[in-house]
């Protein structure tokens, strides 16, 4: 026979960290780790942590318009995954790694040149997919869903991949 789990299925990476109370179709966003280990992962009041700094992150987002005016129409979930090695790895700025760290999504860090920054969109595309709730319930697909990735690493710097069919995440 077949057995409906329906929502009293909870997802143990998962964590709602804002939850939208407006409109008909909120916008999702994911917040990913890559670089934290399993002792890393932590909760929003312990610093250094993935869940800190993902709340840290996301509140200062939020303060700052326009998303301050329009917070109500987001949710906003945390997917926990954690790596093997702490930090980044580091290419030569041509995107051959020469420093490597075994993360759960291959982030990586081109010396001084931001272009190189980067991180395994299969992976972050696939994990995403199979833990996002409303991905998971076919309400929205992977091309509506932003990534946010937090690397481990003191490093200063930020990217974005955008896709032209949609698909996005930013370091």
């Amino acid at each position: 026979g077949t057995i409906n789990i329906g929502d009293s299925y909870v997802d143990p990476a998962l964590y709602q960290y804002r939850t939208a109370s407006k409109g008909t179709k909120p916008v999702d966003i994911v917040v990913l780790p890559d670089g934290f280990t399993s002792t890393q992962k932590g909760d929003i009041v312990t610093p250094g942590t993935f869940m800190y700094l993902a709340n840290q992150g996301i509140d200062a987002l939020f303060n700052s318009e326009p998303y301050k005016t329009y917070a109500d129409y987001f949710n906003v979930y945390f997917i926990w995954k954690a790596s093997n090695q702490a930090g980044a790895s580091v290419s030569d700025g041509a995107g051959n790694i020469t420093e490597y760290h075994d993360t759960a999504f291959g982030s990586f860090w081109g010396g001084a040149k931001y272009e190189d920054m980067a991180a395994n969109e299969g992976k972050v595309y696939g994990f995403v997919s199979a833990h996002c709730p409303s991905i998971v319930k076919g309400t929205r697909t992977i091309y509506e869903v932003p990534v946010l990735l937090i690397i481990n690493d003191e490093r200063y710097g930020g990217r974005a991949h955008i896709t032209s069919s949609g698909r996005t995440y930013c370091m």
